[in-house]
């Protein structure tokens, strides 16, 4: 599980895409909201106890081989962190989590399109900063585009 904690950490508010388009109830669905951001704080917060600070390459890296194969001796890291890049995944996951208990009090319109987006951009932001080459990068930048519009216009 090591390997491939950054991709269950990343992808782990689908859970929260996958159940908030079937309730109905406000307050459930803010629910959901909360605890599915609070699941990827608390599964960072082992990252940053991982973390060895005299290593100065990637860590935590999870490597898929023959994803972009380009030859024999070229393999394309998918996810990995350093020094500064755990401290903005770690504090950009708390800070969801924040942003999820806030809204309670201040969104009352299109609560489900709001959270559906505030999950949506929490896997861009967090796989952005995760990425360990340009593509991938670039994937997860686009995808952040359209929840962040979504969100300034609620």
């Amino acid at each position: 599980m090591g390997e491939s904690l950054l991709s269950i950490i990343i992808f782990s508010p689908i859970l929260g895409l996958v159940i908030i388009p079937l309730l109905k109830s406000e307050s459930s669905i803010k629910w959901v909201s909360l605890g599915v951001t609070l699941l990827s704080f608390l599964l960072s917060i082992p990252l940053i106890t991982g973390f060895d600070p005299s290593n100065s390459g990637l860590q935590f890296v999870h490597k898929i081989e023959n994803w972009i194969r380009i030859s024999d001796n070229f393999s394309v890291h998918y996810f990995g962190l350093d020094g500064v890049a755990l401290l903005l995944f770690v504090l950009t996951s708390f800070l969801f989590f924040l942003s999820s208990a806030a809204s309670w009090t201040y969104i009352h319109k299109r609560v489900k399109e709001f959270h559906i987006s505030l999950l949506l951009l929490e896997i861009g932001v967090l796989g952005v900063f995760a990425s360990a080459n340009l593509i991938l990068f670039y994937v997860f930048w686009e995808l952040m585009l359209i929840p962040m519009a979504l969100l300034i216009g609620v």
